[in-house]
């Protein structure tokens, strides 16, 4: 599974809002020279409140690729497929791989929202989905430190569930699962437990159907698209110092 996660993110996010600091500050110290001397006990502090939305990345494997992560053995044509636990791929049969493991990391980080004048007031993940391949996908993505070791993780009550592409009597795939919107709000204390993480590590797991259920038509060319995107509600406080 191929990520897409901009390295250059956080640096374009604090140019940005090192502008609009410097706007701002700007607009206080003209406000402040237009005044009679008996206003300078005003309070120049002002308040921004302001809201980002932001693609993490999206993934598109097809199936093929998923596949090459793995070793598939074909089943030989004397063996009974009716008492083999088979996959049918590209119309050739192989023993069933069972569940495929695939993983992809990228950077990841809150510091541009976190500083002495910026301060994250919400925020909130979404998930969108499409899976064209006839098998449940398990998905978890998870927040890490700058060593790896993960912090916490966006589907707090575990992996989120896709569902396999529908199928027709015969095993072909006609209609894709779908999911759009997804959105997971964080707590208070979901945003403080992320406020370290450097990296956010996406795993999922492909789940084969077992051949008990009837032949499933697999090919190289089936894929799922994932996309993950965060919006960030912050405020920033600007003062000219006084």
């Amino acid at each position: 599974m191929h990520g897409t996660c901009s390295p250059e993110l956080s640096v374009q996010i604090v140019k940005y809002f090192r502008q609009i600091q410097f706007l701002l500050l700007l607009g206080i110290i003209t406000f402040s020279a237009c005044v009679d001397d008996n206003y300078n006990d005003i309070d120049t502090s002002l308040i921004y409140d302001a809201e980002a939305s932001l693609p993490l990345g999206n993934t598109n494997p097809m199936l093929s690729e998923i596949l090459d992560t793995i070793d598939l053995i074909p089943i030989p044509d004397w063996v009974d497929k009716d008492k083999a636990s088979f996959f049918l791929y590209d119309s050739v049969y192989y023993y069933s791989p069972g569940r495929i493991k695939v993983s992809t990391s990228g950077y990841f980080s809150l510091d541009p929202f976190q500083n002495d004048t910026i301060e994250i007031t919400s925020l909130m993940f979404r998930t969108n989905a499409i899976n064209g391949i006839p098998a449940e996908i398990d998905l978890q993505l998870y927040f890490t430190d700058s060593t790896g070791s993960v912090i916490d993780s966006l589907y707090s009550t575990g992996p989120l569930r896709i569902e396999p592409a529908v199928v027709d009597s015969v095993g072909n795939v006609t209609a894709t699962y779908e999911i759009w919107e997804l959105d997971n709000y964080f707590s208070d204390d979901k945003i403080d437990s992320i406020s370290n993480s450097q990296y956010i590590e996406v795993k999922a797991e492909v789940i084969i159907p077992d051949s008990s259920q009837g032949t499933i038509a697999f090919t190289s060319s089936q894929e799922i698209w994932i996309q993950v995107g965060i919006w960030v509600g912050f405020k920033i406080v600007i003062s000219d110092g006084n």
